[in-house]
């Protein structure tokens, strides 16, 4: 029918990396020559929140013949190896994004073994806030560190760029324990520490 309006390609929106092709070609697949009319938005945004690299997308028609996709992308942050010697990279909310072979740079690496995930997994809680820690350091702390640990799968720490290590014990209270973690490096040269435990909530310090 000459009234039947048919989308081409959809007008995608918010990607700022290319790890999306394969799931942009589903969508192209979808949506090509098909009715604006008839066509199954709720099958395109469920193709798109398939794949682990997105964290929202939102398919709108635009009259006569578009289609606008909106993709919220997810941002790797982090990275750990399995038993398998593979890295997992996650975002904040412990999403495996990729599994790779080798250790990716530009992330922080997080030491310690994790679990054998599948791209789109969910990493457990210690290796969520690992990744949380890393992306959310304060200014004064940022650049001395070197890397995340999880220690026995359970216990988070970091190591500094100076070799110190800073213990956090168990994933909880984090925001008091960075607190005190400032003021410590505040008034204490980090290059004079071996560790520093901050797992009972009080900072044990370590000299070399």
């Amino acid at each position: 029918s000459s009234r039947r309006r048919h989308t081409r390609y959809p007008l995608v929106t918010g990607v700022q990396t290319c790890a999306l092709p394969i799931s942009l070609d589903l969508v192209n697949d979808q949506i090509k020559g098909k009715s604006i009319f008839s066509l199954d938005l709720g099958k395109v945004e469920k193709t798109l929140l398939a794949d682990p690299w997105v964290r929202d997308a939102q398919a709108k028609r635009r009259f006569p013949s578009t289609v606008v996709v909106d993709i919220a992308e997810r941002k790797p942050v982090a990275w750990f190896l399995g038993s398998d010697n593979q890295a997992r990279v996650i975002d904040i909310d412990g999403r495996v994004l990729d599994v790779l072979v080798g250790q990716p740079t530009g992330y922080t690496k997080i030491s310690g073994q994790g679990p054998d995930l599948p791209a789109g997994g969910q990493a457990d809680d210690v290796f969520t806030a690992a990744a949380q820690v890393s992306a959310s350091l304060p200014p004064e702390i940022a650049p001395l560190m070197l890397e995340m640990g999880v220690v026995g799968g359970a216990d988070l720490t970091m190591t500094l760029t100076t070799g110190a290590v800073v213990t956090f014990g168990r994933p909880t209270d984090l925001r008091a324990k960075m607190i005190s973690l400032v003021l410590v490096l505040r008034r204490t040269d980090p290059a004079s520490l071996k560790g520093i435990d901050l797992s009972s909530g009080d900072p044990i310090l370590a000299g070399k």
